[in-house]
């Protein structure tokens, strides 16, 4: 209730207490998670997440149990390699998208991860992957959408890399007559000008 008022504070302490009540209950963690990431304190959002992830084991692991409400595991997953994207702990994140389906969003968290550990042809080929599976469907949702406009940064930024200053041009201009705000699209654009 109070999550979705925006009452973030009511809904951390409630949380928190439900958390503590219901061991085999893996929503509270995910909306802490959630609240944590969402007030940019990533290192809470990760133990949050990973609290989901051992919940779900568990209740996996008790039969008797199985029909109780819980958070689904992908989710939980690109949540955990987002949290860990932001703490610049690349591998673990990585290593969280390894059991996680594959997916548009998946794909591009990916990329972003292999690129920050050095694997760059690694990285291409999932971008275009995601970014091609964002293209072909289109409709999308606002979280979606963020993974997205990243997304085709990143692809600016590594053409910018290669020194590909024309085809960068291309990626990040359409990117910032989209979000016309986003300083980090157009620092980057401004740099593939430069170049």
């Amino acid at each position: 209730f109070y999550y979705n008022r925006g009452a973030m504070q009511n809904a951390h302490g409630h949380l928190q207490r439900i958390a503590e009540l219901d061991p085999y209950d893996s929503r509270p963690p995910f909306l802490l998670g959630m609240i944590n990431h969402d007030y940019r304190r990533f290192d809470l959002a990760e133990k949050n997440f990973e609290e989901c992830l051992q919940r779900l084991d568990v209740l996996f692991k008790t039969p008797a149990k199985l029909h109780l409400p819980r958070m689904d595991r992908q989710q939980a997953l690109v949540k955990l390699a987002a949290a860990r994207i932001e703490l610049r702990e690349h591998a673990k994140a990585f290593e969280a998208l390894e059991g996680a389906l594959e997916s548009r969003v998946v794909l591009c968290l990916r990329a972003t991860a292999l690129r920050a550990l050095d694997r760059v042809d690694e990285a291409r080929q999932y971008l275009d992957q995601g970014i091609k599976q964002f293209v072909d469907s289109p409709e999308r949702s606002m979280e979606e959408d963020a993974v997205y406009q990243e997304a085709r940064r990143l692809k600016g930024t590594m053409l910018i890399e290669d020194k590909k200053f024309g085809e960068a041009r291309a990626v990040l201009e359409v990117l910032c007559k989209e979000y016309p705000f986003d300083a980090r699209s157009l620092y980057k654009l401004v740099q593939a000008y430069r170049g």
